[in-house]
């Protein structure tokens, strides 16, 4: 029967890439990482490494396990904290989990003022996609998640908080020095956007059909901090989100990017969400309260700082 030291190689194996790099990361020896990796596919039955060359590459079996694996193990980690904390009378951390857009600099700026005022305030904060993320909280996993696409689920509670989307130009583009920005000034230029299954390109692309204008979307990325880069290196304009633009601003400093305002309003719709299975602590609570506030006041206060600079 298989075993938790055995579920732990296998993870540890295919996190780093080799039995070499499982035994550091385990502290144990190579020779101990390759026998539990032995029992654990004779108690299976099946094989979950492929041995050519010297190289060790798991099997499509081990793949699909493995997410299932990094799961358990981490619960399992989060419980043994909690038992920890628990026996020396400690707060548990916060559970977190974001997309990077908050996670690059609004969430650390938020935490770091608590931490300041308090020495036990303690989190862990997990960057990921948002069906991720939904999955953890629906599994109880998560304390708070902030997500941009979701559905209703049984399993959490969602406030959501709607962005601004401007448009994203090089600081000396002619374009730049319009107050706002139409479908009909950005007719068939080139853009970089999310997925085409992602909101921000069904809104704004039908933004730009109720309009008769064509959204050329070139380049697609999968988070919105790459299209500004590639804004930078002149691939194309790309629509931002309120977070990310003030993030760029503000904590990279840098001004070689105008963000314009993109006429009709138009809005990408940011969630809170928290699990409904489980009481929420009061320091969760209130968390939650302080990050929809944040996030409110910075949509509030850029917006008005944009319009006002038109």
């Amino acid at each position: 029967m298989m075993n938790i030291r055995q579920i732990r190689a296998f993870h540890a194996t295919i996190i780093s890439g080799s039995v070499t790099g499982a035994a550091d990361t385990l502290g144990l020896t190579q020779p101990a990482v390759s026998k539990l990796l032995q029992n654990l596919e004779h108690s299976v039955g099946y094989k979950l490494f492929e041995r050519l060359k010297g190289r060790i590459n798991p099997t499509p079996e081990a793949r699909f396990l493995f997410h299932e694996v990094d799961d358990m193990l981490r619960q399992m980690d989060r419980l043994d904290g909690l038992f920890n904390s628990t026996r020396q009378h400690q707060h548990r951390k916060i559970q977190i989990g974001s997309l990077s857009g908050p996670a690059n600099f609004l969430l650390p700026e938020i935490l770091g003022k608590i931490a300041q005022s308090d020495a036990k305030f303690g989190v862990n904060l997990y960057t990921h996609n948002s069906n991720i993320i939904c999955d953890w909280i629906s599994r109880q996993t998560l304390d708070i998640g902030l997500i941009d696409i979701h559905s209703a689920s049984p399993s959490y509670n969602s406030i959501t908080i709607p962005l601004s989307y401007y448009c994203a130009i090089p600081a000396d583009d002619p374009l730049a020095s319009r107050p706002h920005l139409t479908p009909k000034d950005l007719d068939g230029r080139t853009f970089i956007s999310l997925n085409k299954r992602h909101q921000s390109f069904v809104k704004i692309d039908k933004a730009f059909k109720d309009e008769d204008a064509t959204y050329n979307v070139a380049h697609e990325i999968h988070v919105h901090l790459p299209a500004i880069s590639m804004v930078r290196a002149r691939m194309g304009y790309a629509f931002i989100d309120t977070i990310n633009a003030w993030s760029y601003e503000k904590h990279l400093n840098q001004s070689d990017i105008s963000f314009i305002p993109f006429l009709p309003f138009t809005y990408e719709d940011m969630a809170i969400i928290t699990p409904t299975l489980r009481p929420l602590s009061k320091p969760v609570l209130d968390l939650v309260k302080v990050i929809k506030s944040a996030i409110e006041e910075i949509e509030q206060q850029y917006q008005s700082k944009k319009h006002s600079s038109g």
